[in-house]
């Protein structure tokens, strides 16, 4: 947030600054009913220029792949937007969110929302931004930035990569992007079709310490807890009743309150975390 405004946090106060952050998202949630998204991540298609055998949004098991109509993103946005008080941060992802053909469109509508603070676009660095993204992102230069994969760490991938182009062309139109270079990948289980029947205490655990917690998922019409839900459901694996179907559920906002009174959720029980860290990108034959 300070960041979008120009500032910095003083790294010895970066623990405080958090705690006073989450602080105030309580307390508006709690006092006013008010709810603040720190992320949302909208997955705008499956498909993708790489097979990653350890891809978190398990893209390599899509046999017929999905892009996200523009008229669907502006329905499900403003939906959301139209039920709570802010959204610090959407992340565009997918797949490889740069192969859809309507992302200069879905960036700049997204842009124009006031409560709307920030919007990453999450790219693999394989393709390079078309000059219609270029001038979009050029334009809402305050609140759009890219964050680029740093996959160059295995060499087996690099030949693929346009990295070094990439981050050229952006500083060339003085666009802002984040690459961070010590990238670690940890291995991936597969969701589980069946619960995993743990205690409802180990799931809260899981769910309390799972890094991605506090990023919700939409796709296809439904948030979901986080991005992994939203293709584990998609996939057919399960079903996730704890989703929100932002098309055809009544009341939203009472039930993102009940959404986020809960300690965990249905894909959880599904989930199996790892802490093994494997090699980044690492190809599927």
């Amino acid at each position: 947030m300070l960041f979008h405004r120009g500032g910095a946090v003083f790294l010895r106060k970066k623990d405080e600054f958090i705690e006073k952050y989450y602080k105030y998202l309580q307390e508006e949630f709690d006092e006013n009913k008010n709810i603040v998204l720190p992320k949302l991540d909208f997955i705008i298609t499956t498909r993708c220029t790489l097979r990653c055998k350890n891809c978190s949004s398990m893209i390599p098991k899509y046999k017929e792949h999905i892009d996200l109509t523009f008229d669907d993103f502006k329905k499900d946005l403003d939906v959301i937007l139209d039920n709570v008080l802010k959204l610090n941060l959407i992340n565009i992802s997918g797949g490889e969110p740069l192969l859809h053909k309507e992302i200069d469109k879905i960036i700049d509508y997204a842009s124009q929302k006031e409560k709307t603070d920030m919007i990453k676009i999450i790219t693999n660095g394989t393709i390079l931004p078309n000059e219609k993204l270029l001038e979009t992102v050029k334009k809402y230069n305050d609140k759009v930035f890219f964050f680029i994969s740093n996959y160059g760490v295995n060499p087996d991938v690099k030949p693929k990569l346009r990295t070094e182009e990439f981050i050229k062309l952006l500083q060339e139109n003085k666009i802002k992007y984040q690459m961070i270079k010590d990238f670690t990948w940890v291995e991936e289980k597969e969701m589980q079709k069946n619960n995993l029947q743990h205690c409802d205490a180990f799931y809260k655990s899981m769910y309390e310490n799972c890094i991605l917690s506090a990023c919700l998922g939409v796709f296809n019409h439904r948030l979901h807890t986080c991005p992994k839900a939203s293709h584990g459901e998609q996939l057919g694996i399960f079903v996730d009743k704890d989703a929100i179907d932002l098309r055809k559920d009544k009341n939203i906002k009472e039930k993102l309150i009940e959404f986020y009174s809960k300690d965990f959720y249905e894909p959880c029980r599904h989930c199996i975390r790892s802490s093994k860290e494997v090699i980044p990108a690492e190809q599927l034959i």
